[in-house]
């Protein structure tokens, strides 16, 4: 008989033992699941987080407001600009976003003395391959023992999904100094029109316009161009642009 209790309690003992170590072994899997997991997670948010670059080229991309086309900027719309200024303070774009539009800085290194404010005016086309915006520039030129002269400058800029400058086209549409002015059109196909006129003066000086006495009297169309995006974001018929840079995507060109 007490043998057989013995029996009795040695496999008791047998099966607790079994099914502790059965329940270490499902301990030990559901912890390493956890902690995998937690790893797994770290590693993703880490992975997902944007550079410093990306986000500063986001927040400057959201400053632009979104714009249909077609879309027209006129000489009146530029003379608003030049002349009142301080209407458009909130547009202004700040200095920190030259590492990603160098021409924020273009008139420090001008040969005469100048200052410039550049304005956001509108983002017009977002493709999976670049991003297209445009501004407007305000500068003053100091003229040397003359009357300062300012202008106003409508500019168009591509930028890749990452931030990096494709293209720029300086000199799309402007107005300022006695000689000249130009507007431009953009229609539903994104080509640009542009329109170049000269002043017309009530006076000339061996045959050619007085524009220090004389007054404007009409204008006459110098000339009319199309300019196009690719579909890699250069801008094509660029009047005064930069060079693309190395990382535009190599796709097939066509107007878009």
């Amino acid at each position: 008989m007490k043998t057989r209790s013995l029996s009795l309690n040695l496999l008791q003992l047998v099966f607790c033992a079994f099914l502790l170590f059965a329940c270490q072994g499902k301990y030990d899997r559901l912890q390493f699941a956890g902690t995998y997991a937690t790893v797994s997670e770290k590693s993703t948010a880490t992975s997902t987080k944007p550079s410093k670059e990306e986000t500063l080229f986001k927040d400057f991309i959201n400053n632009f407001e979104k714009k249909k086309v077609p879309l027209e900027v006129t000489a009146e719309i530029l003379r608003e600009y030049q002349m009142n200024e301080k209407k458009f303070k909130k547009d202004l774009i700040d200095e920190k976003y030259a590492s990603i539009l160098p021409s924020l800085m273009n008139h420090k290194f001008s040969r005469r003395p100048m200052e410039a404010n550049h304005y956001y005016y509108a983002r017009i086309k977002e493709t999976p391959h670049y991003t297209a915006v445009l501004y407007i520039t305000v500068s003053e030129f100091a003229a040397y023992g003359k009357k300062s002269t300012k202008f106003a400058n409508f500019k168009l800029v591509t930028f890749s999904p990452k931030g990096e400058l494709i293209d720029e086209a300086y000199d799309l549409a402007h107005i300022g100094g006695p000689v000249a002015y130009a507007g431009v059109t953009i229609d539903a196909t994104y080509t640009i029109h542009k329109k170049a006129y000269d002043y017309v003066y009530n006076k000339k000086i061996n045959g050619n316009y007085d524009y220090e006495n004389g007054v404007i009297t009409g204008t006459h169309l110098k000339y009319t161009k199309q300019i196009s995006i690719t579909d890699n974001g250069e801008i094509d018929g660029n009047p005064t642009g930069i060079k693309p840079t190395k990382n535009v995507p190599k796709l097939k060109k066509s107007s878009i």
